[in-house]
């Protein structure tokens, strides 16, 4: 490496080897005796030697310069150190710095103010207002002010003028705001308690302005990643997956359990109990079912979800009807279902009997009452008869022989 060895390696060692090349005192001799110095290269007798022979070898020039080259380099890391430079070689000497990114501080100009808001909107993510409102001395606001923000308040009118609250309280409270600057002790504690609410109220809020505002944090749209041993339903909900082999499992077993089931069912029978010459009777009604109608059942029982929603949902509102839900939740039982077949068999037979004696005997059931006969005697063409049992029959007689 050549660097100038001879004006800066000069440089570096002044401070430890003279220089007489340049200006100052001169340096103290190296031979007091001043005898002449004998050439460095020029051969000298040795002793018991031969005549005209060196006893010197000359000095190389690559050995004195690789000595002044390490000599160089020893003393550039040790002034580099010094300068509080780290320095492990050479070459990190000569290294260009990093560039060092100096940060400006952004409110370095900015009002005071400005930045004590700044600083309370940081940590508590809360606006202006709040800001403002935690400024305030609630303990310095005079107790005629806030008993007139209470008035307002509690009746939702703002728009009512101090004069018209100050009337308001003077009758409420039985004080005289006549001159609020010469208030009696009596009135000015009156006025006090009335505002002690409001006050304290504020003083919570400003609490509240305190407390930092939790950022809403939109959700991520983005799935995490399937844990081992999770599945992913449709619906986008996971769960285990031992726990899903079990609903898959029970899921095909209910299947597997109503197929067999309507498979097995031809009809229903419903017992009805009659009343014949005074004795009991039961009749068995049944109905066959056809294969349509098992499909219905195997259907419908598959996914009670859906069938709830297919049966009792209303086709203009799209919601459920309910009052077809009541019903239908009264017909699944199976008790109601009997009762309510058992008595619309009853009536049938009861319709079936009264059209068969219309038919036969000329016989008319009604359940109005007859007409009272004030003489007997006066109706010739007819006799009236009631039942006990609430009917009335109606016999003509045309030819009824006189008594």
């Amino acid at each position: 490496m050549n660097i100038g060895k001879a004006n800066f390696g000069m440089f570096l060692f002044d401070e430890h080897e003279p220089d007489n090349g340049g200006g100052g005192a001169p340096a103290e001799p190296t031979n007091p005796t001043n005898e002449p110095a004998a050439p460095v290269n020029e051969p000298t007798e040795p002793s018991g030697g031969e005549p005209g022979q060196p006893t010197n070898e000359p000095t190389s020039p690559t050995s004195t310069e690789d000595d002044f080259e390490n000599r160089f380099q020893s003393r550039l890391l040790e002034l580099a150190k010094e300068k509080g430079f780290e320095a492990q070689s050479i070459d990190d000497v000569f290294k260009k710095p990093e560039p060092v990114e100096v940060v400006k501080n952004p409110y370095e100009k900015v009002d005071p103010k400005v930045k004590a808001f700044l600083d309370f909107h940081t940590e508590t993510n809360r606006p202006y207002e709040d800001y403002l409102a935690l400024q305030q001395d609630i303990s310095a606001i005079p107790d005629i002010d806030l008993a007139r923000d209470r008035v307002r308040q509690e009746t939702g009118n703002n728009n009512l003028t101090n004069a018209e609250i100050d009337r308001y309280l003077e009758k409420k409270l039985g004080v005289d705001l006549s001159d609020l600057e010469q208030l009696e002790i009596e009135d000015k504690i009156e006025l006090s308690a009335f505002a002690k609410t409001v006050r304290e109220s504020r003083i919570a809020e400003q609490e509240k302005y305190k407390q930092p505002i939790e950022p809403i944090t939109p959700p991520s749209t983005q799935k995490p990643e399937l844990e081992a041993n999770m599945v992913e339903l449709e619906s986008g909900e996971r769960m285990p997956k031992d726990v899903y082999d079990k609903m898959v499992a029970t899921r095909q077993k209910y299947l597997e359990g109503i197929k067999a089931s309507a498979d097995n069912i031809t009809q229903s029978v419903f017992k009805v109990t009659i009343d014949e010459n005074g004795s009991e009777k039961t009749i068995d009604y049944g109905y066959d079912y056809s294969v349509e109608d098992k499909q219905n059942m195997l259907s419908n029982a598959s996914d009670l979800e859906a069938t709830v929603t297919k049966l009792f949902k209303d086709g203009q509102t799209n919601e459920l009807n309910h009052k077809d839900l009541v019903e239908g939740m009264f017909w699944l039982d199976k008790n109601n279902r009997e009762k309510s077949i058992a008595a619309i068999i009853h009536k049938v037979r009861a319709d079936v009997t009264a059209t068969l004696l219309a038919e036969k005997g000329n016989v008319n059931f009604s359940k109005e009452g007859l007409p009272n006969i004030p003489n007997s005697n006066t109706n010739k063409d007819a006799a009236n008869y009631r039942q006990s049992g609430g009917f009335g029959v109606k016999v003509p007689f045309n030819n009824i022989p006189k008594n």
